[in-house]
């Protein structure tokens, strides 16, 4: 049997009490519904190809919502019971610009219990677009954490965060993916980057990413075993990256996600966001070298 599983809250001063949400999983549940669905396949063979199966996947975001508008499809897809990895969370901030912080705290644990992480942190880092984090002091924050508190092992864990433009090019999401990769390579970590597209690429909703699977059924279908690479469809930002895509029902989970979890920012341009950004259905990641 598969032990229990817990989703602790905790933050840097251990003020915030905890909700643990503890459930056993039967050793049947290691025959995952989506092995008889080609929607689990679609995904599958990038995930085990690069070592992301039996890891401790750790995520570090810069704000309170970054999972949910930008990483979904990622922890979606490596939460599936099949591939035996643990969910992992670290919030450098608590996004209070608009001094909602306590709020969008709240709004994170709820977040990170639908998304089914195993535990998650919230640091105090000051949320500001114009500021540019301290590395070596979030190096140190991620060191208590991962081998301190969960005490998780620098061969088992994987990191993953923001490419060095941060989706939005915001200063703090830069910050993170540069901490993040010093962080990394001190221990001998595996680190995967969320690449950034184009705008083109970024709000296209379904139509590359509906493009890109019909190239590829269409392959499968027709026996094209080599790598023929297609104008249209073929849109990677990098010969040495992945996409990881939501299935249907997974979409529905994203836009959840955002929509129940983290009231508090559906402003009208987050509603464009969900809606048209690609993100929500599909993402590229990268190994960092």
């Amino acid at each position: 049997m598969v032990p229990s599983r817990q989703l602790i809250n905790t933050n840097t001063n251990n003020t915030t009490s905890s909700i643990t949400n503890n459930f056993e999983i039967s050793s049947l549940a290691n025959l995952d519904g989506y092995q008889q669905y080609q929607t689990y396949k679609l995904n599958s063979p990038n995930v085990i190809s690069n070592g992301l199966s039996s890891k401790d996947i750790v995520l570090v975001i810069a704000h309170p919502d970054d999972e949910a508008v930008f990483f979904t499809p990622t922890i979606l897809e490596l939460g599936k019971i099949n591939y035996q990895n643990n969910l992992y969370l670290v919030c450098l901030s608590n996004g209070d610009f608009d001094k909602l912080g306590r709020t969008r705290e709240w709004e994170l644990q709820k977040s990170a219990r639908l998304l089914g992480f195993a535990n998650y942190k919230v640091l105090q880092y000051e949320d500001n677009p114009n500021l540019q984090w301290d590395g070596e002091a979030i190096g140190s924050d991620l060191e208590k954490i991962l081998f301190d508190e969960w005490k998780l092992s620098s061969n088992g864990t994987v990191m993953l965060s923001f490419d060095e433009f941060g989706v939005s090019s915001h200063a703090n999401h830069k910050s993170t993916h540069f901490a993040v990769k010093q962080f990394s390579a001190k221990h001998g970590i595996k680190m995967f980057k969320l690449i950034t597209w184009p705008i083109w690429n970024k709000f296209s909703l379904f139509i590359l990413t509906n493009l890109e699977l019909i190239w590829k059924y269409a392959k499968y279908l027709f026996g094209v075993t080599h790598n023929v690479q297609f104008s249209i469809g073929q849109f990677k930002y990098s010969d040495h990256s992945f996409i990881i895509y939501n299935d249907f029902n997974n979409w529905f989970v994203s836009l959840s996600t955002m929509t129940y979890a983290h009231y508090s920012q559906l402003v009208w341009f987050r509603f464009f966001w969900i809606f048209i950004s690609r993100y929500m259905n599909a993402n590229e990641l990268e190994l960092v070298a």
